[in-house]
């Protein structure tokens, strides 16, 4: 991809792992601080925060239920287990929905500004 041969040039010349996922990082870092202030991003990170959160409180609560019944003797009815099995997966599938959406969120910002700067070039010439 034009937008981005620097970078993959980059993680190819680079053989350590470590080193790679460093330079992927910084640049995600950097390309998200670009648009971070934007509704649309700030929206997009807002949600998947949440999700992500909620997917960790529910397995939280599912341990502690867990403990509790251990402790009490007391077994946890058969629809409750069912239940907070369901609303882990389904906030799992969300965080990750969210998590992708935000990422090719910001991608999409970026390569708009890509694509703008590059026919402005053209026009120009």
């Amino acid at each position: 991809m034009k937008a981005y041969g620097d970078l993959y040039k980059k993680i190819d010349d680079e053989h350590c792992d470590e080193k790679r996922e460093k330079i992927q990082n910084a640049f995600w870092y950097k390309l998200y601080q670009k648009y971070e202030n934007q509704a649309q991003i700030y929206i997009c990170q807002r949600d998947f925060l949440m999700f992500r959160d909620m997917t960790a409180m529910t397995l939280w609560i599912i341990i502690a239920c867990i403990i509790m019944s251990k402790l009490t003797e007391i077994e946890l009815p058969c629809k409750l287990r069912l239940y907070l099995c369901i609303e882990l997966g389904v906030m799992w599938v969300a965080a990750r929905v969210k998590g992708k959406r935000f990422a090719y969120n910001v991608i999409a910002k970026n390569l708009a500004e890509y694509e703008e700067k590059e026919y402005a070039l053209k026009a120009d010439a």
